[in-house]
């Protein structure tokens, strides 16, 4: 993937005209193994499109493959360039990349309205050729109509993107201060019932040392006595 993005990248910058840019960035939305196109937009010569009247909807299609969705493409398609059937996949598969950074599993109705399929059937042979492709992992689960996604690539990430993620992740340091915050509670909590136990355990023995001891001592005084009454009667000088 790398190295097609970077002949891709010389061969806009090797164009001599708005209409050779556009024909590899149409080459880039077709490479159906090609699933990040930010490169391409750093590069001048496609952020020129932009500003060409006859190119502009290409442009703008090529940033909905790069940070949108295909319920985007749905809602503004009058104003964009058709999609070809390999490129209508792609953007699918593109989606449900997207929907991974919100859910981890996702049910089958998300899916389902997000890409506008009818057929479930349709809508597993998507998610198919995406593992089979490793862009994502995961499991399908046709009993629960949904699919557990672990991993998946990532893709272009623009300014509004960025802010969500630093959002996101003040959010996580937050759950995790307070996570941490819970563990070292436990701990504390555990190490307390420890010493509690210890405490318990230890005046336990010295107690139970002490009811030994009481109880040598007195097995000692008894045998004692009953030494001193044997004595005593060997010694005793019979009365006649």
């Amino acid at each position: 993937m790398e190295n097609t993005i970077s002949i891709l990248v010389n061969e806009v910058r090797m164009s001599n005209s708005n209409e050779e840019v556009a024909n590899v960035v149409n080459k880039a939305l077709n490479y159906e193994k090609l699933y990040v196109f930010g490169e391409l937009l750093n590069e001048e010569n496609v952020r020129e499109l932009k500003n060409d009247e006859q190119y502009q909807p290409l442009y703008n299609l090529l940033e909905i493959f790069s940070y949108r969705t295909y319920s985007d493409y749905f809602e503004n398609k009058d104003d964009l360039p058709g999609l070809s059937p390999e490129q209508e996949i792609k953007l699918k598969k593109l989606t449900v990349l997207t929907l991974f950074t919100k859910l981890k599993v996702i049910p089958y109705e998300m899916l389902q309205r997000e890409l506008f399929i009818d057929s479930v059937r349709e809508l597993e042979d998507l998610l198919i050729k995406c593992i089979l492709e490793r862009i994502i992992i995961g499991t399908i689960d046709q009993q629960d109509k949904s699919i557990d996604i672990t991993f998946a690539i990532g893709r272009d990430i623009c300014e509004g993107d960025l802010e969500w993620m630093q959002q996101q992740l003040k959010n996580w340091n937050k759950k995790s201060e307070f996570l941490l915050q819970k563990i070292e509670e436990q701990i504390h909590h555990a190490k307390s019932q420890f010493e509690a136990k210890k405490q318990e355990e230890d005046l336990f023995q010295k107690e139970l040392e002490t009811k030994e001891k009481n109880f040598k001592d007195n097995y000692q005084s008894v045998l004692q006595n009953n030494n001193l009454d044997i004595m005593t009667d060997d010694f005793s000088v019979p009365y006649n």
